[in-house]
């Protein structure tokens, strides 16, 4: 997949400039992209100075890179327009990930971000880091599976600060680690939106579970808790169930495959009790 450089951001503002000149919008062309009608409140667009975001004219859907990135993408005036990017499965590697961050600060109706089962690894999270947080009324951010260690977690966790309207984060089967941990834990209570939060097969032990208890008391919104496939035991399952007492609106709760007691596990089911189910295997 080619990337995008700087000399072809220019190129792209300057056939934005070139289009308003003559009046012209642009589209996609034929089978670029999906576009569907919406109403007037969803996404955001470039404005003036001091001026309210427009609501994109269309939902538009990304699932190829080459409509961001390369010789020929689609025109920069269709950007303000996609709202979600769904590139799952894509093969998609740091150099890649690095190109499409070069765009995405263009993309500012933005509200899904979908890179599940791809290869970004630390690099790649840390360029798309760089990128998060213009996108303002992004909602869904899906990294599963890409080999993001605690330096990809760590980059991430500065820029999530930004994304207060996020209401989805999925980092499961990756490699963040207690380091990775307590950086996104440092995070979350930015993050008062959250109703899902994924973070399952990440080689978290009980100082990271210990740092992420101590700010889950703060997402009162969150619905699904994803922890399983860690290794904590009941240190950090100690430091779990006391945070959870305050998830009153936790539906679902994941935690097998961790080195819990019997004792840790009853302790965590008594407190969250019959509002929440608990999947401890």
């Amino acid at each position: 997949m080619a990337k995008v450089s700087r000399k072809q951001c220019r190129s792209l503002r300057k056939r934005r400039t070139t289009r308003r000149q003559r009046g012209g919008g642009g589209d996609g062309g034929p089978n670029r992209v999906s576009n569907r009608p919406v109403g007037l409140g969803g996404g955001a667009a470039a404005g003036g100075a001091g001026a309210p975001p427009a609501a994109p004219t269309s939902n538009v859907i990304i699932t190829k890179l080459s409509d961001l990135v390369g010789p020929d993408p689609m025109p920069l005036t269709s950007f303000n327009n996609i709202t979600e990017v769904n590139l799952e499965k894509m093969s998609i590697n740091d150099a890649n990930a690095k190109a499409l961050a070069d765009v995405l600060p263009f993309l500012t109706a933005l509200t899904t971000l979908n890179l599940n089962g791809n290869n970004i690894g630390d690099v790649g999270a840390t360029a798309l880091a760089g990128a998060l947080p213009s996108l303002t009324a992004l909602t869904t951010l899906n990294l599963n599976g890409n080999n993001i260690g605690a330096a990809g977690a760590i980059a991430l966790a500065g820029a999530l600060r930004s994304l207060t309207a996020l209401t989805t984060l999925n980092l499961w089967v990756n490699s963040i680690g207690d380091a990775g941990a307590i950086a996104l834990a440092g995070a979350l209570p930015s993050l008062t939106a959250l109703t899902t939060l994924h973070l399952g097969n990440n080689f978290i032990r009980d100082a990271g579970m210990n740092a992420l208890a101590g700010a889950l008391p703060s997402l009162s919104a969150l619905k699904i808790l994803g922890l399983n496939n860690n290794s904590f035991n009941e240190v950090g399952a100690e430091a779990l169930a006391g945070a959870v007492r305050s998830l009153t609106a936790l539906t679902t709760l994941y935690l097998g495959g961790n080195r819990l007691n019997a004792k840790s596990k009853a302790a965590i089911e008594a407190t969250v009790g019959d509002k929440c189910r608990v999947y401890i295997g």
